[in-house]
């Protein structure tokens, strides 16, 4: 039984350090990593410091930057070094697990202390430099976080070296727009302008939900012209996003209903109380300029049910390249835990049909399959 109990102990502390390494290794593929340098240098940067084993480094300076000594960084590092210390408790190897954790949070360490972020003002985001060496970055203010954390991306056409994420006070959904390609509250999603094309048509790597002046920024920036970027749920791109006109009053906007500037109220239902769900709005566009509150994305009315007996609505004609990219996600699921394709949002059945008689019929309200 001893053997068993530590061969279990054993797997259940692999799977922990896994899980660190895996999160760590996550975020050097959401790219690599900006201060307070000239705004319009958007180009080659090479490093211009080193650090103290040597290695390059991009100097910062400014409140954006990595400080070890900050007291919120230094917290999830020693909360992060106390999960290691219990899942590594009745390791026979205990010393040894831990000094390669310790390691591995020193790893990270240097890493964030090694790149450049900066407030970039055309595109409202920040931008992050970090030399080849590093391991991977954070959004400044998410050091050593482990979830709830803002998108991080490359751009088609940047220098390598450097990724955008979005800071907190944008108050952005951070939804990564890959098993649901709609994004919520007049966002869009990056797709072509951060991702890759599979063979399949599938778009993968970088599918995060942007604001749509940041997005159009980015295109204008690089110089990509592509019907599959910086897209809306309707599938429209970007076009003037500051033109989209605004209600006079919220009051005017149907229950159920919001805008970009009227947003939708806290949902009631018992299971979104419970779990803090948060409500969107979806659907909006530059064409759709009211949109549907929802509380959740979904594949059938099934996925609905415990929402007090919402359904799903989903955009009735999606184009063939969103399809073969929900048909190719649903292809390459291997198990229950997979994660599938959620091309619609629970709804209000009521909501979904009126706001269709406004829309020319631009949604399924009420999905049974379970496919795109």
């Amino acid at each position: 039984m001893k053997d068993v109990t530590h061969t279990r102990s054993r797997f259940a502390r692999a799977l922990f350090f896994l899980a660190i390494v895996a999160i760590f290794v996550a975020t050097a593929c959401n790219e690599k990593n900006p201060s307070e340098e000239n705004p319009t240098t958007y180009g080659e940067l090479e490093p211009d410091g080193t650090d103290a084993e040597g290695r390059p480094i991009y100097t910062c300076t400014g409140e954006l930057c990595y400080d070890p000594e900050d007291p919120t960084t230094q917290e999830r590092r020693d909360d992060l070094i106390g999960i290691a210390e219990i899942a590594f408790s009745e390791s026979e190897t205990y010393e040894e697990d831990m000094q390669r954790f310790r390691d591995t949070m020193q790893e990270w360490s240097d890493s964030y202390a090694a790149c450049n972020y900066q407030w970039d003002e055309p595109t409202q985001l920040i931008r992050i430099d970090c030399p080849k060496w590093t391991g991977g970055s954070a959004c400044p203010g998410e050091f050593f976080q482990l979830k709830d954390i803002s998108a991080l991306f490359t751009v088609h056409g940047a220098p390598k070296h450097r990724i955008y994420c979005v800071p907190e006070k944008l108050n952005a959904s951070n939804r990564y727009c890959s098993q649901h390609l709609g994004c919520p509250d007049g966002e869009v999603c990056a797709g072509m302008l951060s991702a890759k094309r599979e063979e399949t048509g599938e778009l993968v790597s970088g599918l995060w939900c942007l604001p749509a002046t940041s997005c159009e920024a980015l295109e204008k920036r690089y110089d990509i012209h592509d019907d599959q970027s910086c897209f809306y749920p309707d599938f429209t791109t970007v076009e003037n996003p500051a033109a989209v006109q605004e209600p006079a009053s919220c009051a005017e906007i149907a229950s159920g209903m919001c805008t970009r500037s009227c947003s939708c109220p806290d949902p009631n239902d018992t299971v979104s109380e419970m779990v803090g769900n948060k409500a969107y709005c979806e659907m909006l566009s530059e064409k759709n300029t009211v949109g549907l509150c929802s509380v959740d994305t979904c594949a059938s009315n099934s996925d609905c049910a415990i929402y007090g007996g919402k359904i799903c609505a989903q955009y009735t004609d999606l184009p063939a390249w969103a399809a073969t990219h929900y048909q190719a996600i649903l292809d390459g699921v291997t198990s229950f835990l997979s994660e599938r394709p959620k091309p619609g949002f629970c709804v209000s059945k009521s909501v979904c049909d009126a706001w269709n008689n406004t829309h020319d019929q631009q949604l399924r309200c009420g999905v049974v399959r379970n496919d795109p």
